[in-house]
């Protein structure tokens, strides 16, 4: 994903964001550090990604 893509990680209070850099695996050579957007800002929480595919799951089973 971080090949395409900007990728943010958050735990607790501490944010990271995934670079890829086109060298080699051993070398950084540059380091770039970009504040969350509003798409980050808009993204669900892990408690509401699972109630969500619960009551998907549920939904389906219901309709069987």
């Amino acid at each position: 994903m971080a090949m395409k893509e900007h990728v943010f990680v958050q735990r607790g209070n501490n944010m990271f964001h995934l670079l890829c850099t086109n060298i080699d695996d051993m070398t950084v050579k540059e380091r770039v550090w970009y504040e969350p957007d509003a798409d980050f800002y808009r993204s669900v929480t892990k408690d509401e990604l699972l109630k969500g595919i619960n009551e998907d799951i549920d939904n389906f089973f219901a309709n069987k």
